[in-house]
């Protein structure tokens, strides 16, 4: 078995044409990260699956579990004793995500159709997911037929797709690479990693968990250096919800670099331009958000910043 895949954020805008200035009429924004796989070993069926996830890590993750699943036990729709769904997601969240995340939620679609989801998803994405199965995976006309459907039961509306690619992953048993794009505030960055085995073959699942476990590094690295930086700056209290996520955070950064230096003792590992640098990362949030309150000040000063 083989990975091939991307990881897409995606924000699809949804607005009524014939009443723009009608504060009744219809304006949507649905966000969304989005993840395809293709899992087939030697003579076995092949099973495609399209997952989707409130944020980068939890979507990457996700699919590492169905890959997992699919390395140790084969076809995963087709099975004796039916897969628990609810527990792969649970091992593709952390205990931090799990307790400060009540948002979380996920999607799993297979031929169009959602197999399971938890969480609160927008349902606009269900349509889309049956349009580009019929479309196969030309988005702009299924996008087109999602405009039809909705003409259908009585609204005009445009639909606008705004969608990057965060993540490229292709990953076989003997060699490996992930290419990322990383959103650090006020500034883009990229992180590619390859991976060769030292002893034992490559564990795909386990190639893909590392990129969510940079993704939410980084993630996380914003949370800790926004809320150190305010607490610093007395706008919230030691000791509050705040502050003990932010403690917490850091626990599961320190976690996270544990894995990530599991990962690399298991195999040859060359980064490019170099490993992600959590500690840094915090740096650069502590001085983003010192900045942005500084400008705040001056505005509400009338620019003088006094």
């Amino acid at each position: 078995m083989k990975i091939d895949t991307s990881l897409l954020r995606e924000r699809f805008v949804i607005e009524e044409k014939s009443s723009r200035d009608d504060a009744k009429a219809l304006k949507l924004t649905v966000p969304s990260t989005r993840m395809s796989i293709n899992l087939q070993a030697g003579e076995m069926p092949e099973e495609s699956y399209v997952v989707r996830s409130g944020n980068m890590h939890s979507c990457t993750r996700l699919v590492s579990q169905l890959v997992s699943e699919y390395d140790k036990g084969g076809p995963l729709l087709s099975r004796a004793v039916a897969i628990d769904w609810s527990e792969l997601w649970h091992n593709a969240t952390s205990a931090h995500e799990r307790l400060y995340n009540n948002e979380r939620w996920y999607a799993i679609y297979h031929k169009g159709k959602i197999i399971y989801s938890e969480g609160k998803h927008h349902p606009f994405l269900d349509i889309i997911e049956k349009c580009d199965v019929i479309n196969k995976g030309d988005y702009d006309k299924s996008i087109k037929m999602a405009e039809s459907a909705f003409s259908q039961a009585g609204k005009n509306v445009d639909i606008e797709c705004d969608s990057n690619v965060a993540l490229v992953a292709i990953i076989g048993r003997d060699k490996g690479r992930c290419s990322m794009v990383l959103r650090e505030p006020g500034h883009t960055t990229t992180c590619n990693y390859s991976i060769k085995p030292l002893k034992k073959k490559i564990n795909l699942a386990q190639g893909l968990s590392t990129a969510a476990d940079v993704f939410e590094g980084v993630a996380l690295s914003f949370v800790i250096g926004k809320n150190g930086e305010e607490l610093e700056q007395g706008l919230i209290e030691k000791y509050s919800d705040k502050d003990r996520e932010a403690r917490d955070a850091r626990k599961r950064v320190y976690e996270i670099n544990a894995q990530i230096s599991s990962f690399e003792n298991r195999y040859e590992i060359r980064y490019r331009p170099e490993r992600p640098d959590f500690d840094r990362m915090i740096a650069n949030a502590e001085r983003f958000i010192r900045d942005e309150l500084m400008k705040k000040a001056a505005d509400e000063n009338g620019g003088d910043g006094t």
